[in-house]
This record gives structure tokens, C-alpha cells and sequence, in this order.
């Protein structure tokens, strides 16, 4: 069993610095699209672009649940041997068809008529809209129909294909941004930026399935109707659902809200405060995909000590990683904002990512506990609190906005509330052996010991020495934190095997 845990351990490593050189690279990429992008389009073009983009992809909700329903059920019966894959694969493929047009005809009717009658745009922006609507959907229902390939993919672990199309997507995404300084007349911009796009994800879809079809033999179409695994899948997907609509509402349907009670330059905003929280995201969500099958497998396997620790380290992990990027950035939002956007930073901007930063904290302990609720495929009563406690943010939104409060409150909102849905998932916990005491002792208490001493001493050294908003201000503060976050973590998180871990890697590494 060790051997095994061995080779399993070396895959997630393995894993993971694919995923992270690909993160590396998109994160980087991404950041100087936005900046370009901003600079292109303008505040106003920018924020049309967001809240459509926005919009239209929301509804992606409605097919979530099937490419999450895709990812537990083929881990799991990889765990068990692997005789339903191609069953499986084309269940959720067809799955996704019929969701893809069911979609498509939400979004030609009672979508296109909520753009068109209820959203605020700028007059100069009306002849751009409807064909950029157009032009979004299309590349939604591609983005859609490649989910299962991608579910595949990941599922056999072949993170370096993943990584690679991740890479050739901000890099062509990169070119297309760049030409849109060429000489483009201003009222096609958006236009333009739409359809290439559309071909870029044409591009990609097609990739995947030239890729799957010649690596992985279950990826063959065919008509294929397993009643029983269709249900299974079906049941799981359904009670999913509550989750992607609540998830929704809270980001997406949010910016809407925005929209109607403000204008398009608050949705530029919340657009930028949305680009870090999506690098957050993407460095967390890399080191949480490269564990997430590993999970799976080991729970369908009964090997409970491993799932135990798979699930609590990764949850611990993910924390420190993310805290390791929320202070410096929080601390320096001004100065890192005027690098990346230039002088055009949209008002709130700064304010908005602080608190999305602050939220991030508590989201990223929510992937590991997900993908370990999933693996026992008994998700209804988890789906149901989740979701009510999500959807509280656009009902409180909605009221706050009403009576006259400011944007900055759905911000505050999203924050309070995503500390209440991560307390509902430790205490979910339980349902897979997992005690709450164990929860605060393991993982609650260390991180919020080491999150006080860190940011706490930061905070008054980086205040005495009176770092200005400057580069020198920006390596300072971050140096200063990270050596705090080391000291802490080493002293607090670690147990005496742990260290010892590390010093006999560390020791490799310089003795060779």
C-alpha cells in the first residue's frame, strides 16, 4: 500500500507543477489582457463586454452540475476498474447536447429580451449589443459540448495536455487582444473581439476531440442509453443544480443588479475585481485538480485513511497557498492596480478587490469539501443549505440596492456570506468520517494562529517603515509577509514528521 501511495503521491506532484506552470503562464497572460483590453475598449466598451460575456456564460449553471456529475462518476469507477467509462462518457456527451439546446433557445427569447429591455448599456454601444449577444452564445454552446472531453482528460490525469491548451488559449487570446489596437473602426471593436473568440473556441473544441478520440478508447460516439446510469447521473446532476443557479445569482446575477441600479462603469469594476478573483481561482483550483481524483478514487477504493488525509491536507494547503498572494496584493491594491491597468482603473475598483480578496480566503476551503461530499454521491440535504445560503447574495443585494446602499455593499454581503457557506461545509464534513472537532483542531485553529501572527506583524512592520506605493513598497511588504507566513506555518501547521519531510527533501536538493 505504501508503494502504491507512493506512485500516487509522485503523479500529484507531477500533476501539480504542470498545472501551476500553466497557471503561471495563463495568470500573467490573462492580467495583460485585461490591461490591453481596457485600453482598447474603454471603461464603457469594457463594461458592455463584461456584463454581456457575464450574462451569457452564467448560464452555464444549467450544465455544470452534468460536467461535475461526469468528473465523480468516471474517478469512481476508474477506482473500481474502469468498465463504465464509455458508457459514461457518452451519457454526459448527449447529456450536454440537450442542454446545449435547450440553452441556446433560453437565451434566443427570454435572454434576448432581458438585454434588450432591461439592461443598461450606453446609446453608442445599441447597434454592437445584438451581435455580440450573438457571438456569445455561440461560443457558450461550444465551451459546453467540450466540458466532457475535458472531464475526461482530467480524469485520467493528463495534466500536461490540459496545461498545453490552456497555454495555446491566452496565447492566441493574447494575439487576438493585441489587434485590436490595429486600425479597427471603434463601433466594430466589440464585434470583432466577439467573433475571434468564437473561432478560438471552435479551434479548441475540435483539439479536444481529435485528442481524446486517438488517447483514450472510451472516447468513441455512439449512441448509448444505460437507464440506470443515466438516473445516477441524472439525480446527482439534479440536486447539483441547486448549487450552479445559487452560484449564479451570486456572480453573475450580482453584476446584473449592478447594472440596473448603477451603470456599466461599476460592471467594469466589478469585471477587474472578477479577473482576480479567477487568478485566485486558477492557483488554487490547480492544486485542488491535481488531488481531486485522487480523492475520489481512494473513497471508491474504502481506503479511508488516505481520503482522510488527502482531504484535510489540501484543504490546509489550499488556505496558506491562497494567503500566500491575498496580503501582499490587499496591501498594495493601489500601486498594483495602476501597474496592471495603467491610469484608467475603473472607480471601485481597488475596494472591490480587497473584499473579493478577503472572500477568497474562505472560498478556497470549499473545493477539497465538495470533492469529498461528491465522492459519496449523497448530496441532496449539502446542495439544498449550500444553496440557500448562496442565494442569499442577490436577495440581500436586491434589498440593499433599494434602499439606496452602495455597490460596495454587495461586496461586503458576498463576503459575510461566504464565511457562512464555508462553516456549513466543515460541519458537512462529518458525513464522511470527518468529526468537526477534528475540522478546528486539524485545520481551523492552525490556520487562524497562523493567519493573526502573520498578517498581524506584517501589517505593523510594513505601517512603521511606511512603505509608499512603489515597486520598493511592493518586494518589501511581500518579503516581509512571506518570511512571517514561512515561520508561522513551520512553527504552527507542521507536525515533527512533516518537518522532518522537508528538511530530508530540502537536504536532497542541495547535497546532489
Amino acid at each position: 500500500m505504501s508503494n502504491i501511495n507512493a506512485g500516487n503521491n509522485k503523479r500529484i506532484a507531477k500533476n501539480t507543477i504542470f498545472l501551476y506552470f500553466r497557471m503561471a503562464v495563463v495568470m500573467i497572460v490573462k492580467f495583460y489582457i485585461a490591461r490591453v483590453l481596457l485600453e482598447a475598449l474603454g471603461v464603457q466598451e469594457y463594461g458592455v463586454w463584461n456584463l454581456l460575456a457575464s450574462f451569457v456564460i452564467s448560464f452555464q449553471f444549467i450544465s455544470a452540475p452534468i460536467v461535475v456529475s461526469t468528473q465523480r462518476f468516471l474517478n469512481y469507477d476508474m477506482g473500481q476498474g474502469g468498465n463504465r467509462l464509455t458508457s459514461i462518457f457518452n451519457l454526459s456527451f448527449e447529456l450536454i447536447l440537450i442542454v446545449s439546446i435547450l440553452l441556446t433557445i433560453v437565451l434566443e427569447t427570454a435572454g434576448l429580451w432581458f438585454v434588450e429591455h432591461k439592461m443598461n448599456f450606453p446609446p453608442e454601444s445599441a447597434n454592437s449589443v445584438e451581435l455580440l449577444y450573438q457571438l456569445t452564445i455561440l461560443s457558450l454552446v461550444f465551451q459546453l459540448v467540450q466540458k466532457p472531453f475535458e472531464s475526461i482528460v482530467i480524469a485520467h490525469e493528463k495534466m500536461s495536455f490540459y496545461a498545453y491548451i490552456a497555454f495555446f488559449e491566452v496565447i492566441v487570446l493574447l494575439v487576438i487582444t493585441i489587434m485590436l489596437k490595429c486600425d479597427i473602426s471603434d463601433n466594430k471593436l466589440l464585434i470583432w473581439y466577439g467573433a475571434m473568440n468564437l473561432v478560438l473556441y471552435v479551434t479548441e473544441f475540435l483539439i479536444y476531440i481529435i485528442y481524446c478520440h486517438r488517447r483514450f478508447s472510451c472516447c468513441k460516439f455512439r449512441l448509448c442509453w444505460d437507464r440506470k446510469q443515466a438516473k445516477e447521473i441524472a439525480v446527482f446532476s439534479g440536486w447539483n443544480l441547486f448549487g450552479g443557479l445559487s452560484s449564479m445569482t451570486a456572480n453573475e446575477g450580482v453584476n446584473v443588479l449592478l447594472n440596473i441600479f448603477f451603470n456599466v462603469v461599476v460592471n467594469a469594476a466589478f469585471g477587474i475585481a472578477t479577473q482576480i478573483r479567477g487568478a485566485i481561482n486558477l492557483l488554487i483550483g490547480n492544486l485542488q485538480k491535481a488531488f481531486d481524483p485522487q480523492i475520489v478514487k481512494n473513497y471508491s477504493l474504502g481506503n479511508t485513511a488516505r481520503f482522510h488525509s488527502l482531504t484535510l491536507g489540501i484543504i490546509t494547503f489550499s488556505y496558506i497557498l491562497a494567503l500566500v498572494v491575498v496580503f501582499p496584493l490587499c496591501w498594495n491594491i493601489d500601486f498594483i492596480l495602476t501597474i496592471w491597468l495603467g491610469n484608467d482603473v475603473p472607480r471601485f475598483a481597488s475596494i472591490f478587490s480587497i473584499l473579493t480578496l478577503l472572500q477568497m480566503l474562505f472560498v478556497t476551503l470549499g473545493g477539497p469539501i465538495d470533492t469529498a461530499i461528491f465522492a459519496t454521491g449523497k448530496i441532496k440535504s449539502y446542495q439544498l443549505w449550500l444553496s440557500g445560503e448562496i442565494f442569499l447574495n442577490i436577495v440581500i443585494c436586491y434589498i440593499l440596492f433599494r434602499l439606496s446602499y452602495g455597490p460596495i455593499s454587495a461586496f461586503i454581503v458576498k463576503l459575510l456570506v461566504g464565511v457562512m457557506i464555508t462553516f456549513t461545509r466543515l460541519l458537512f464534513l462529518s458525513r464522511v468520517g470527518i468529526s468537526f472537532g477534528i475540522v478546528v483542531r486539524k485545520v481551523l485553529l492552525p490556520l487562524l494562529v497562523v493567519s493573526l501572527l502573520s498578517c498581524g506583524i506584517a501589517a505593523a512592520i510594513c505601517s512603521y517603515i511606511s512603505f509608499s506605493d512603489s515597486w520598493i513598497g511592493l518586494l518589501g511588504s511581500t518579503l516581509i509577509f512571506e518570511l512571517l507566513l514561512v515561520i508561522t506555518v513551520w512553527g504552527v501547521v507542521l507536525d515533527n514528521d512533516k518537518r522532518q519531510t522537508v528538511i530530508r527533501k530540502v537536504k536532497t536538493i542541495f547535497i546532489r
